[in-house]
């Protein structure tokens, strides 16, 4: 039971703060009663602020002493039955607080000092590593200037940019086979009509036949567009040219450069070659790889 009852202390929970656990609603309620308390007093004394109250205010004809009375009450269960065990409690968690400090210092030092040793063992290793790089570089210094001279030759390195230029300057190019070849023809228009069949409209330019003519021969078509994504567009949806009448006979390509038809060439054959062998299967082409999976 509460030793005291009255207005302002009725909503203080004799349930909440006992045995040193204390909440947040405890607290509320006390600061709540504390509020009340001082409320009535400066609107009886005639101040603003509870630090202004004084004697000569709580000594006025309109006080009583019942009032004075129960104010005094209310002040002395609150100190001591609320204000005092919550600043025991506090000094207990500060306590507690102060010893998780400490603890947490020595943690951090160990902490410390393993980090120095993982740093020591590092610098270690590396120290290692450092001596036998040093001596796998002295040992083959001579080889590796006399490959990087080989490989710095005129002649490697014009082969080398050359490689580059082609490949880059005919990654727009598209090649088709199998476009039958006419005396008096407009390549542009075929390959127009074709590009429609695929729902490509692309700006088409260098739109003509490649290589000598020769009897009954029909030599492939090169045409160039803006952009390599393009091309890759219209590379993905060629196999339907496969469905549509007039046009079965008909195979487009990239435009290889000389080393990547060679290797291009090797594949197909490498592909024949597995897909005679074991029929089972399904081989494809992927990249620069011969690829199977089930059927």
């Amino acid at each position: 039971m509460m030793p005291l009852e009255n207005e302002y202390v009725e909503n203080i929970s004799n349930e909440v703060g006992e045995d040193g656990d204390f909440t947040r609603d405890y607290v509320k309620q006390v600061k709540d009663a504390t509020n009340s308390l001082f409320g009535d007093m400066c609107k009886s004394c005639g101040v603003s602020y509870s630090q202004d109250i004084r004697a000569c205010y709580l000594n006025k004809p309109s006080i009583t002493k019942a009032q004075l009375i129960d104010w005094l009450e209310t002040t002395v269960f609150l100190l001591n039955s609320c204000a005092v065990p919550l600043l025991d409690f506090a000094v207990e968690d500060l306590s507690e607080v102060e010893q998780l400090k400490s603890e947490k210092i020595v943690d951090q030092k160990k902490i410390i000092e393993l980090q120095d040793k993982i740093i020591a063992e590092k610098d270690n290793k590396l120290d290692s590593v450092r001596k036998t790089v040093e001596s796998e570089i002295k040992l083959y210094s001579s080889v590796v200037q006399k490959s990087c001279s080989e490989a710095l030759a005129p002649r490697k390195i014009a082969a080398v940019v050359k490689s580059v230029g082609e490949k880059k300057d005919r990654s727009k190019n598209v090649i088709v086979f199998g476009v039958p070849e006419e005396d008096s023809e407009s390549v542009d228009s075929k390959v127009a009509g074709m590009l429609e069949r695929l729902e490509e409209k692309p700006k088409v330019s260098a739109c003509q036949r490649i290589g000598k003519r020769k009897p009954a021969t029909n030599r492939p078509i090169s045409f160039r567009v803006e952009s390599s994504s393009t091309v890759t567009s219209i590379l993905q949806k060629a196999k339907r040219l496969r469905e549509i009448e007039g046009y079965q006979s008909i195979y487009l390509c990239p435009d290889r450069t000389l080393e990547e038809r060679t290797i291009r060439k090797k594949l197909v054959e490498q592909l024949k070659e597995k897909r005679a062998n074991d029929p089972n299967k399904r081989y494809y082409i992927s990249g620069i790889n011969v690829m199977c999976e089930e059927k």
